[in-house]
């Protein structure tokens, strides 16, 4: 069962034999973890899901680890999965040459439009900028909004901002090919917000296997998909003079897009799902934890 969905009805149907599987693999991203905890019916109900599974999995030891502090019956049974990019984005084209300095830049965010998200955060960092790069800039968002208080919070922001923000909502797979092969930096804040976090981040990879460099916060398990100084640059979650000094830095420095965009296109060609399965059920098969 690979979704929150599926592992609440399975909750239930545990109590009926015939709805039992033989074997139950379980996989954890991060937010549901806390979810399930919070509320002790559902402590409870994942405690005896989790008794009865014979692997759990998670992408992240981020996740591992929120996974055994909350229930710590899974530590004899968690395996890290690597997350692992698409196989057609694995093979994306080569790394288009950075912009000049002066060219107009765009800066890409993938996501749903949710403060956990961190959209506004962006927005505040590159607002924050001297007008002479401020002016080259151009924001795109992709995703549509699940908070619409928050939609307009960032669209009254973006309205003053001083440069371009454009937001595309939600795109077909080949229109998001092309957003990412126009963007020149990958920017995803992620946040804390009540009991979401941020387990990993596969549009991290993504973006990397885009060639493209990433800002990121060094949240959750954020830092095992972005790696600072190599793959992009992280900074501390609410602090936005870091976060428009990663900004900058990026923006002034063509050279050091190129190199953060080529590594993080090269740690994406080495992701690969058929690995991770191996892992989860080479173990599984072996009757050992990870």
């Amino acid at each position: 069962l690979p979704e929150p969905g599926p592992m609440l009805a399975m909750m239930l149907l545990q109590f009926l034999p015939s709805c039992r599987p033989r074997h139950l693999v379980l996989t954890f991203h991060g937010s549901e973890i806390l979810r399930f905890h919070r509320r002790s019916v559902t402590r409870r109900l994942t405690r005896r899901l989790i008794d009865h599974a014979a692997r759990l999995s998670v992408l992240s030891g981020y996740s591992r680890d929120l996974l055994c502090r909350c229930f710590p019956s899974a530590a004899s049974k968690v395996v890290v999965t690597p997350g692992a990019v698409r196989s057609e984005l694995a093979a994306s084209p080569a790394i288009r040459p950075p912009a000049s300095p002066s060219e107009r830049l765009v800066i890409l965010t993938v996501a749903r439009l949710h403060p956990r998200k961190g959209q506004l955060a962006v927005i505040e960092a590159l607002q924050s900028l001297p007008a002479e790069p401020r002016g080259r800039i151009e924001y795109r968002l992709v995703g549509s909004h699940q908070k619409k208080k928050y939609e307009q919070r960032l669209r009254a922001t973006a309205a003053r901002s001083g440069f371009t923000v454009r937001f595309l909502g939600d795109v077909a797979d080949d229109v998001l090919h092309r957003c990412y092969a126009q963007a020149d930096i990958f920017a995803l804040t992620s946040m804390e917000h009540g009991d979401s976090v941020e387990g990993f981040g596969l549009v991290y990879l993504e973006a990397g296997a885009h060639g493209l460099p990433v800002v990121a916060h060094a949240i959750g398990g954020v830092p095992e998909a972005v790696t600072d100084g190599v793959t992009g640059l992280l900074v501390p979650p609410g602090d936005r003079p870091a976060l428009a000094g990663a900004f900058a830095r990026l923006i002034n420095d063509p050279e050091l897009r190129r190199r953060l965009g080529a590594a993080g296109q090269a740690r994406a060609r080495q992701t690969d799902w058929s690995r991770s399965a191996e892992l989860l059920f080479d173990q599984f098969a072996a009757g050992t934890p990870a």
